[in-house]
């Protein structure tokens, strides 16, 4: 019997040492890499405030606005129940949220007509007014970042700040 490593799972042929340790890297930078894409979709969190919402602009419950804030993607959505950390305006209730998945940090597709967003990657639906993760897949219990937003003395709405982080 040789002594050279045996991936019996992985290969059919015995490995020298040389292809052990060219497999060895290979998975290593597999997950490295894997883990940086999760690490940034959890850390572009800091928002310089902007304006999201004009003072003649409303959204009607059920309605939403898509921005980017740099690179990230985000969500404003108007809602007739209250949420946390919801900013009440006329009736409604307004949440922001980030559209990049919690899982591998993929953009979330906008919401269908039953108020879900999906990830295309992993096939995870998240609540749009809750950011929570729904549905039968469960690759994230995260639910997604969550912004604040407050109301000027003009009546413009702003994103400014960070309530939830993925």
């Amino acid at each position: 019997m040789s002594d050279k490593p045996v991936l019996a799972h992985v290969f059919e042929k015995q490995l020298d040492r040389r292809e052990f340790m060219q497999f060895l890297g290979c998975v290593a930078c597999a997950t490295a890499f894997s883990g940086f894409i999760e690490a940034e979709a959890q850390t572009t969190t800091t928002i310089t405030p902007f304006q999201v919402l004009g003072a003649d602009e409303v959204l009607k419950s059920g309605e939403y606005k898509l921005f980017k804030a740099g690179k990230l993607p985000l969500i404003v959505y108007a809602s007739d129940t209250e949420e946390p950390d919801s900013l009440a305006l006329n009736d409604i209730w307004l949440v922001a949220y980030s559209r990049r998945c919690s899982h591998r940090g993929t953009t979330i597709r906008e919401p269908n007509s039953s108020g879900v967003m999906h990830c295309p990657d992993h096939k995870q639906d998240f609540d749009t007014k809750t950011g929570i993760p729904v549905g039968p897949v469960h690759r994230t219990n995260k639910p997604l970042t969550q912004f604040k937003l407050e109301l000027n003395p003009d009546n413009t709405v702003w994103l400014t700040d960070t309530v939830r982080v993925s």
